[in-house]
Formats: C-alpha cells, sequence, structure tokens
C-alpha cells in the first residue's frame, strides 16, 4: 500500500493509502488492510457495515445492546476491522459485534461463507458529505485545509477514503435486495422518525427477544448527548481543535446550512445517474428538525 495525496480544485490535499484503487485512512495499519482476506468469522458475528459517517457507533451502539441484552452502553469502544489486528478480534467473546467502512468487494469472504448476520446502514449522503468534511477538516491524520467548496467535488467523485459513497451505498443495496446473504438494511433517519419500530425490527433479524423494556433502556443509552458524554471518543488525540471528530451534532438535515443550489443540482444528478433516486427510502431531500 502506498500513500498518495489527492488535490481539491483549489490545491489543498489529503494523504490516503491506496491498495488496488481502492483508498483507507493514513493511519490504518497496511499489513491489517492486506490480510483481511484471511480474517476468521464466526456465525455468530455481527457485521455493521457503514460508509464514513452514517451514524456508525451509534448503530454499533444499538446492535451491541441488543446481542447482549445490555440495559446501559457497552463499555468497550467500537471494534473497526479496518482499525485492529485479527488478534483483538480473535480475543473477544462471542457473539462478537464488528464494524466496517468496507465496500462490498472487501469485505472478508468468511463473514458470507459463514453466513454472519450483517446490518447495513444507509444515510442521507447530503448530510453524510458534511459530516465527513468536519471529520476529516478536524483531524491531524489528514492536515485538510480546504474549504467545504473545494471538498464538495472530493466527495462527489468519490476522492476520499472508502471512495464514492454512490458506489458504496449502490454495490451494497444490491446485496442486500439479492438476498443471498444475511443483510438487515436500516436507515439512519428511520432510528430518528421511530426508534422503538427500528430497533424491534433490528432485533428481530439479530434474533433478540426486544422486550418493552429493552427498547426504552437502548433508546435512553443511545441518545446523542448521553454517548457523547459516557462513551470514550476514541480519536480526540487526533483532534485539531479540541471538539469531538466523532460526536458533532448528530442531526438529521444539516446539510441545508452547506449546500448551495448548485451543489444541491449535482448530488440529484449524481443519485439519478447511479439510480439511486428511486429508492424513496433514501431521504436525501429531508430537511432539517
Amino acid at each position: 500500500m502506498e500513500p498518495i495525496q489527492i488535490e481539491d480544485e483549489t490545491g489543498g490535499s489529503l494523504t490516503v493509502l491506496e491498495d488496488a484503487g481502492y483508498y483507507f485512512s493514513p493511519n490504518v495499519a497496511p499489513e491489517t488492510i492486506l490480510n483481511l482476506q484471511n480474517f476468521q468469522a464466526r456465525p455468530s458475528d455481527v457485521l455493521v457495515v457503514t460508509y464514513p459517517k452514517s451514524g456508525t457507533h451509534w448503530v454499533y451502539e444499538i446492535v451491541s445492546m441488543l446481542v447482549n441484552r445490555s440495559k446501559t452502553l457497552t463499555k468497550e469502544p467500537l471494534k473497526n476491522i479496518e482499525f485492529l489486528p485479527s488478534s483483538v478480534f480473535d480475543s473477544m467473546p462471542s457473539p462478537r459485534v464488528i464494524s466496517t467502512h468496507l465496500p462490498y468487494p472487501r469485505i472478508p469472504l468468511d463473514f458470507l461463507r459463514k453466513r454472519s448476520k450483517i446490518v447495513l446502514c444507509v444515510r442521507n449522503p447530503r448530510d453524510v458529505a458534511v459530516s465527513y468534511y468536519k471529520f476529516i477538516s478536524n483531524l491531524n491524520v489528514w492536515d485538510y485545509d480546504g474549504s467545504w467548496e473545494s471538498f464538495f467535488p472530493l466527495f462527489l467523485n468519490g476522492h476520499l477514503p472508502y471512495n464514492s459513497w454512490f458506489e458504496h451505498t449502490d454495490t451494497w443495496l444490491k446485496v442486500a435486495r439479492h438476498g443471498k446473504h444475511q443483510v438487515h438494511l436500516v436507515f439512519y433517519e428511520d432510528f430518528h422518525e421511530d426508534f422503538e419500530r427500528t430497533t424491534f425490527e433490528l432485533a428481530k433479524f439479530l434474533e433478540v427477544e426486544a422486550t418493552q423494556e429493552l427498547l426504552e433502556d437502548i433508546h435512553r443509552e443511545t441518545t446523542f448527548a448521553n454517548m457523547k458524554s459516557r462513551k470514550v471518543d476514541i480519536t480526540m488525540d487526533l483532534s485539531r481543535n479540541g471538539s469531538s471528530p466523532i460526536y458533532r451534532n448528530g442531526r438529521v438535515g444539516d446539510w441545508v446550512s452547506w449546500f448551495t443550489t448548485e451543489q444541491l443540482e449535482q448530488m440529484d444528478q449524481e443519485m439519478e445517474d447511479w439510480g439511486l433516486h428511486l429508492n424513496n427510502r433514501i431521504k436525501y431531500t429531508v430537511h432539517a428538525d
């Protein structure tokens, strides 16, 4: 894996690691990425799949509480398969909850062979783009000082870690629709609109008995404010401005404060080019709360 510089339209740049056309964060260990296909999955594993800044920590915590029938937030931080050596996962008791941003072609095949459960969470790409911009701008591993206007084409063209949101989402949605693998699709906005119903459906997929009490416990514990105050932010040491790169605001519709009319048209065109505009569950026109 080689580090490469990606430049925006005004000369700003960020460093990524590249392997076979796929981009990764510069702070991953190359040997971890290159050895992913040797990862040993278990049938009881639950793999949480998201494109970056799509509610990863929230969904991971909801799944962890369901699987463990926990009344409180889990003590352990999120376990992402791209950032930790396999020995960490080998030592975890079953059932393991594992996080990834990987596109479908890079998923360790053993998850598919073992028919591990996969929870796919998709978020409004307009909010993803804004959140990704704030995230990258606040982490010293990138040292990116470009403006939102300069960053937006990078997002649109997939010149970021984990490449194109559109390709990532389109491919995973096709996998979910095909039905060959155990994939449960959930939308970030659904948790905001009807948390208990969305979590109940997720529990059924996970084969967990979701009592009313458990659903209420999970709802209370996984509020944005509670998670921000109680969960360890593993990225704080990398923050450039002292604020949390992970827990920014957790809102739906923050994009309305950022997008220009031209950018909205470009985003809509990209959605149409990929055929994603036909999926009305991708609520990319949702306005702010």
